[in-house]
């Protein structure tokens, strides 16, 4: 992971340095819309902003320049929708900002490999939902399951929302986790990274804490678990705050 942050990081400074000279190769902005039917597994990896929402009107929306377009690879296997859009050479440096948009009816799974941001519009929902994120970028996710499995390796700031029975947060990124607004009654937090982790459980609570920063906790949960190995601390937080 260490070696892939490096290696996108750097040339996504030289990008945002370099934009106003290549976009003015492509300006035009193009649309392309495809029909959906029964995704619940999302795959995305490549550098673009994904936003997913919840619908019964199942579809796919890519917005972004004519070149940009031809680059993309959209899969679809059964419930599985995959779409990556690989870079090497000069090219990195010739694509403008993608916009993905995906609509879904339920959702098992959101795999997220690359650079950029990921949000979504609405509530997803689905029984039990996993969650991976691999890359750099901000997530903003609104989730509604009964369980919630979430794992972040990321350079950049989680946040989550919604409501679930038992959620398991593993964190090994670098950037801030805040899930207070993800009310949970049982919560497994493993925390492995560096920055602030904050979390809601209402019933019973089991904390790992490796990484560096403080977590934080809502609700007056029972802890079952407390293990405290990396530099950092565990606050209880009363609502008020």
């Amino acid at each position: 992971m260490k070696s892939y942050i490096f290696y996108l990081i750097i040339p996504s400074l030289i990008l945002s340095s370099c934009r106003l000279e290549f976009n003015k190769t492509y300006t035009e902005t193009l649309r392309d819309e495809q029909e959906l039917s029964g995704i619940s597994r999302i795959k995305l990896s490549g550098i673009m902003n994904f936003h997913l929402a919840y619908g019964d009107d199942e579809k796919l929306v890519i917005e972004g320049n004519e070149h940009d377009l031809e680059d993309i690879e959209v899969i679809t296997n059964g419930s599985e929708l995959e779409i990556r859009l690989e870079k090497n050479g000069t090219d990195f440096f010739e694509k403008q900002e993608l916009e993905v948009f995906i609509t879904v009816k339920e959702l098992e799974l959101l795999q997220f490999e690359g650079v950029g941001n990921v949000k979504t519009e609405s509530t997803l929902k689905g029984e039990v939902i996993t969650i991976r994120g691999d890359g750099v970028g901000n997530i903003q996710l609104a989730l509604e399951a009964e369980k919630i499995d979430a794992e972040f390796n990321m350079l950049g700031n989680v946040t989550l929302e919604g409501k679930s029975t038992y959620l398991k947060l593993q964190n090994t990124g670098m950037g801030n986790i805040n899930a207070e607004e993800l009310v949970s009654e049982n919560v497994e937090l493993i925390s492995e990274g560096i920055g602030k982790v904050a979390i809601h459980s209402t019933e019973i609570l089991s904390l790992e804490v490796n990484g560096i920063g403080t977590v934080s906790y809502l609700g007056s949960p029972e802890i079952i678990k407390n293990e405290i190995n990396g530099i950092g601390k565990v606050i209880r937080k009363k609502e008020e705050d």
